[in-house]
């Protein structure tokens, strides 16, 4: 049987009758006791000492096939015979371990695997084994974690081993370092413990010289490297670990991950400016290096980010950005993914550094900044839409953040320049996300807040004002098609299907029947809308104006063009109704109920007079 499926119960069980120490008690030094058939005085049948013996050739046999062919549960049955039959048997503990150290990655409770191969090993140790054994007993114990059991076992086996291995000297200093980590975090004296690992590391760059390859050096020195840095920046020894760092990336330029820590630690010390200038210098001395260029390329893109975070202008580190990560997959083609993700997020933070950096009358900055954000969607389709969360926002919300931006009126609407820069901006939106129904309505509203105002200076007539009737059927020809869409891709909002009709109410009188169906749709809608209790106020009050502008809009459309008094004046008087007041719906319709009076009488008064924004473009 097998015990949490690690160290066999047998195994275990005669681990403790001998008394032996877990993996976290120090090693005894002291030879072990002989068993019964070894005593002097012990006697023992030939026959049945052979026939133990065949046993125990055939355990380890099996438990070695088992162990090759990764049969974890074959392997632990054949050890729990093994040592049951030869409980101090060091090479059968020694499989323990490798078989635990095999088996724990795939363990539900790999930590308890691991201690099991860290007390076979020092079992295995104990009775005569190797210091080999030792160092594995460390890096089991290091697995566990065990630390406090980890440094001690890599202790023992410093001293009974003169020349360990390179790989041995490794478990040494993972122990050394992790003892030292743990006691500075915890705020005690560590300085010895890191004078004797600085010790290993030199020991060990001199072992590497002179045991191994030129690849395996080369992977050493800069394991011990990696070491040594780190070591000396938990010193606070910051130039000292800046220059392993460094000269760990010049020994293997090509090492991402050394590449990585390096700019973890030049970030620490000088910022994203100091990580860039350095691999600037990089890649003068490493001409065409894609690794060095796309590394100086997310440092600028940093750089720029805090800057715009600031409120400052990071235009130039991130246009620098766009241009390295553009030669970065030149050099390695199959990067291309990864590097125009970057260049699109660079070509936003320049639309929101001129954005956010700009005078709200400085048109040309502005315009800048448009364009940067629509050059996204020419680099990739869907580009507007790329964002890097917790940095930039994406393309389309910057968009529609510049359209907010510029001169107002009192009455905080924009005008001039900056209204006609909103039009613009919702009407390439509009075209680049055409499934959108918030861009095609708001699309649609600017133009209408310009076509209306050119109708009215049309209307008023003098020079000019022929040219500036086509210019207004024009406009209002783009909101025309952009609320009809609006409406088609967001039925249920009442108050985009009311806008919709409210267009061809105004100025398209050949479609007065698709504008009521359209401001039936609204009011029935609204009314089911309302009946809602899980609305928030403010949503209600806005909904609620949506229904009343539905039921004026009816009435203006009986009115106007069907001549209809007794069709417009409920759909009037219930308008005033609904409210809410702060539309001001009763102040307006005064002259209106006085048009219906005078219908009644046979009278008719002129559109305008209805509603002066009415007027006709076809």
């Amino acid at each position: 049987m097998l015990c949490s499926r690690s160290m066999p119960a047998l195994a275990l069980t005669a681990a403790v009758a001998l008394g032996f120490a877990s993996c976290s008690q120090a090693p005894s030094n002291e030879p072990a006791s002989p068993t019964a058939a070894e005593s002097p005085g012990g006697a023992q049948d030939p026959a049945r000492q052979a026939a133990d013996e065949a046993a125990v050739k055939a355990c380890q046999a099996k438990a070695r096939a088992a162990f090759e062919a990764q049969d974890w549960d074959g392997a632990f049955d054949a050890l729990d015979e093994l040592l049951a039959l030869r409980p101090e048997d060091a090479s059968g503990w020694e499989l323990l371990g490798q078989v635990s150290m095999a088996s724990a990655p795939g363990a539900s409770q790999p930590g308890l695997v691991f201690r099991d191969a860290a007390s076979a090993f020092a079992r295995a140790f104990e009775l005569g084994g190797s210091a080999d054994l030792a160092f594995l007993a460390s890096r089991a114990s290091r697995y566990c974690p065990d630390p406090d059991g980890a440094l001690r076992w890599a202790r023992t086996a410093l001293q009974k081993k003169d020349l360990p291995s390179p790989e041995q000297r490794k478990i040494a200093i993972e122990a050394l370092f992790d003892a030292y980590a743990a006691r500075q975090q915890a705020g005690e004296d560590a300085s010895a413990l890191a004078s004797e690992t600085f010790a290993q590391l030199v020991l060990l760059n001199a072992a590497a010289e002179r045991e191994t390859s030129a690849s395996e050096q080369r992977a050493l020195l800069a394991w011990g490297r990696d070491r040594l840095a780190t070591l000396h920046q938990m010193q606070g020894e910051i130039d000292k670990a800046l220059a392993e760092r460094k000269a760990i990336v010049a020994a293997s330029p090509n090492d991402e991950a050394a590449h990585t820590a390096l700019i973890a630690l030049l970030r620490e010390t000088g910022g994203f400016e100091a990580s860039a200038a350095f691999y600037q210098e990089f890649r003068a001395a490493h001409l065409d290096h894609a690794l060095a260029t796309w590394f100086e390329g997310v440092e600028r893109f940093e750089r720029g980010s805090e800057l715009y975070n600031q409120g400052q202008d990071g235009t130039p580190w991130f246009e620098r950005a766009e241009w390295l990560f553009r030669e970065a997959r030149s050099l390695e083609p199959q990067w291309q993914e990864r590097c125009i993700a970057y260049e699109l997020v660079s070509r936003a933070g320049v639309g929101y550094s001129k954005m956010t950096t700009a005078a709200d009358d400085d048109d040309a900055r502005l315009g800048q900044a448009e364009e940067a954000f629509f050059s996204m969607e020419d680099l990739a389709p869907g580009g507007l839409d790329a964002q890097y969360p917790g940095k930039l926002l994406s393309g389309v919300y910057g968009l529609q953040l510049l359209a907010e931006k510029g001169n107002r009126t009192e009455g905080n609407n924009l005008i001039g320049p900056a209204l006609d820069r909103a039009a613009r901006i919702y009407r390439r939106l509009h075209e680049a996300r055409p499934q959108d129904a918030n861009l095609a309505n708001n699309c649609g509203y600017f133009h209408r807040e310009i076509g209306v105002a050119q109708a009215q200076a049309a209307r008023a007539g003098g020079e000019g004002a022929a040219e500036m009737a086509e210019k207004a059927r024009a406009t209002l020809a783009i909101c025309r098609d952009a609320y009809l869409a609006a409406a088609a891709l967001a039925p249920d909002d009442v108050r985009i299907v009311n806008d919709a009709a409210l267009i061809l109410l105004y100025h398209y009188p050949s479609r007065i029947e698709e504008a009521e169906r359209l401001l039936r749709q609204a009011k029935e809608k609204g009314e089911v809308q309302l009946q809602s209790a899980d609305m928030d106020p403010e949503a209600r009050d806005l909904l609620t104006e949506a229904y009343g502008d539905a039921h004026q809009n009816l009435g203006l459309l009986f009115l106007a063009y069907r001549s209809d008094p007794e069709q417009a004046e409920p759909f009037y008087r219930r308008a005033v109704e609904i409210g809410p007041e702060r539309a001001g719906r009763r102040a307006e319709t005064v002259h209106i109920f006085a048009a219906i009076e005078k219908l009644r009488r046979g009278e008719t008064t002129p559109l305008e007079e209805l509603d002066p924004r009415i007027w006709h473009v076809e």
